[in-house]
């Protein structure tokens, strides 16, 4: 009989890492590989930015390297993204293969074995594991066996199908013309995505979806779309892929595919956030790691650096005496994230407006270079959720679906208790004084006069940097027109946005029937001669935006219940978790001299004038939803 300290049941990337670090640590540990040799995961094999920063051996498997990659939208909306920092796809035999060696090299003892639940137990508080060809014993039993873990559900219980995402589709070569570009394309009318991902040797063709929403035949009639249209250019990334017509080119891929494509498929964790709060991954002597765990992001399905990293903080526990805080440190670490995924997963796949939420995000990050610069860092890893928030940059009258962006990860952040300088402490005030007034009846014009500056110089500053009225010359509007009408563009934000992101088709048509929807689609004037009647027309918007709002509140519980869930959220103010100290350079539109000093209080610039502290501008929302 063998003897160990830890049995590691799965030997990919989260069980061989904990392998090797363990065993680095002086534990005895038996890791059991019951996958075939040479048979890949079911995966599309893209490692984050943020994994290969935390750590660079993975660099020494053989992958390639994606600097860029197209996005598309439901409708075919096309955005290329230039990455500033890149992700890299591994062959998954390859990867894993390598992680496995590692822990091979550092003592670990690897077996060939596949292990069923029914052959473990517990005796005398000891694990036996069984097999065909041998015995094992530990005191600790650790499952790293995926997404259907035999060992999560004897441990910790089954997961439900709305827990659960499927993954599918094929390893096809790679195009003879040597043009692979990376494609990420929102699926029309499912839950989901399709990627093509180039390895080195072929290409990594699939679709992800919710296994609620999973019709086998529509969603692989939609996968051959997919793989024949990016087959069928030199640059494939120009093609609708929703769209394709059947043609003698189209026929022949296809039946090259058929004769050369290599099917997978698997299940991927995707858990709900109760799921999130309730489940249990470990006890005095047992542990799950990644998938086993349901460790990968319900938005995307991305589960490797949620693999490595939960093998990391096991590894800490175990090595500590404290395995089960293991449960504390993947929650404190990036359990926070997984769950505000789960929180967005359904309105990030759902509709905005009319179309999909998708659509809308593509189309507005295609006008907008930090939206752009955010989903880049959001797909290569860089950007986590809960704080996505404060990469979305704030304009005063953004398209709407920036607005729901930002109402979709507005989340609360505790403050410590940090000692500042008394005119930090002001500063703040004014910033919570500003909120307290808006929270009273979301009435910006009198939360404005309250708080911000009074010099009219930088008030008109404020609002043509703010106001984004185009590229109009507004050198000849007067100071009180041009601040009216950024004041209105703020008003109509503010009254939007507790009715940002209806729960359901028949609840947005009540929200923003035609004449709503028209104040939103209206544009900014053309020339100069048109800015005084511009200006008067968002006086009327923002007056019927609101009627609006107050008639919906008055007949509808639930939208009366929104307005008064955004008070009160908008009405707390949190002071700065860090000490704050005066910075210069203020960005915005020439508002301060570049050797003035101001100060940052979350999302607001302040400074001292005239022996008061006054606002200068709102850097992001704050506290929306």
């Amino acid at each position: 009989m063998n003897q160990f300290d830890l049995l590691i049941v799965g030997a990919g990337p989260a069980g061989s890492f904990a392998a090797e670090l363990l065993t680095r640590e002086g534990a005895r540990v038996a890791l059991f590989d019951g996958r075939p040799p040479g048979e890949p995961k079911a995966c599309g094999g893209g490692v984050t930015a943020k994994a290969l920063k935390a750590w660079p051996n993975l660099l020494n498997a053989v992958g390639r390297s994606i600097h860029e990659l197209d996005l598309y939208s439901p409708s075919g909306k096309r955005l290329h993204l230039k990455l500033d920092e890149p992700f890299a796809v591994y062959s998954r035999v390859a990867f894993d293969g390598y992680l496995r060696d590692r822990a091979r090299d550092a003592g670990a003892q690897v077996f060939a074995e596949k292990i069923s639940t029914r052959k473990i137990k517990k005796t005398d508080g000891v694990w036996h594991v069984k097999s065909e060809s041998g015995e094992w014993t530990g005191s600790v039993l650790v499952g790293a066996d995926g997404a259907n873990s035999g060992i999560g559900k004897m441990l910790a219980g089954p997961l439900s199908p709305s827990d659960m995402e499927v993954a599918f589709g094929y390893r096809a070569p790679l195009p003879v013309n040597g043009a692979a570009p990376t494609v990420v394309a929102f699926l029309p009318r499912w839950v989901g995505y399709a990627w093509a991902f180039p390895r080195p040797d072929h290409v990594s063709f699939g679709i992800a979806t919710t296994q609620d929403a999973f019709e086998h035949q529509p969603l692989e009639d939609l996968l051959w779309q997919f793989m024949i249209a990016y087959y069928q250019q030199p640059e494939a990334a120009k093609i609708n892929f929703w769209k394709a017509e059947t043609t003698n080119e189209t026929t022949a891929i296809r039946q090259f595919l058929d004769a050369t494509a290599e099917r997978y498929a698997a299940r991927i964790p995707g858990l709900a956030a109760q799921t999130w709060d309730d489940r249990k991954t470990c006890g005095e002597d047992w542990a799950l790691l990644g998938d086993a765990a349901g460790f990968a992001d319900p938005v995307t399905g991305e589960g490797i650096y949620y693999a490595l990293r939960s093998a990391e903080l096991f590894a800490a526990s175990y090595s500590r005496g404290e395995l089960e805080s293991y449960e504390t440190s993947w929650r404190q670490d990036f359990g926070a994230e997984l769950r505000r995924a789960a929180q967005m997963r359904r309105r990030f796949y759902g509709n905005f407006w009319g179309a999909p939420f998708t659509d809308r995000m593509i189309e507005f990050a295609k006008g907008h270079r930090g939206v752009k610069r955010v989903l880049g860092d959001l797909v290569a890893g860089e950007q986590g959720y809960v704080n996505l928030k404060k990469k979305l940059l704030k304009s005063a009258l953004m398209p709407l679906i920036a607005v729901a962006l930002l109402a979709m990860v507005t989340t609360h952040t505790l403050a410590q208790k940090v000692k500042q300088p008394r005119e930090v402490i002001a500063a703040y005030r004014v910033c919570s004084r500003f909120q307290q007034l808006l929270a009273q009846d979301l009435d910006f014009d009198r939360a404005f006069e309250a708080t911000f500056t009074t010099d009219p110089v930088r008030r008109r500053r404020i609002a043509i940097s703010e106001g984004e009225f185009g590229d109009v010359d507004l050198a000849k509007i007067d100071d009180a027109t041009l601040v009216g009408a950024y004041k209105n563009r703020m008003q109509i934000v503010y009254l939007m946005l507790p009715l940002a992101s209806p729960d359901s088709n028949e609840q947005e048509q009540e929200f923003f029937p035609p004449p709503i929807k028209t104040i939103f689609e209206r544009k900014g004037p053309d020339n100069p001669q048109q800015f005084a009647a511009f200006a008067a027309q968002l006086k009327r918007d923002a007056a019927a935006l609101r009627a609006h709002l107050n008639q919906l509140a008055t007949r509808d519980p639930l939208v009366a219940e929104r307005v008064r869930q955004f008070k009160s959220d908008l009405s707390k103010t949190e002071p700065p978790n860090h000490v704050v100290k005066p910075l210069t350079a203020y960005s915005k539109g020439n508002v301060l001299p570049l050797n003035q000093e101001y100060y940052q209080i979350g999302d607001y610039a302040v400074i001292r004038e005239r022996g008061q502290m006054k606002i200068i501008g709102i850097r992001f929302f704050s506290r929306l939803f």
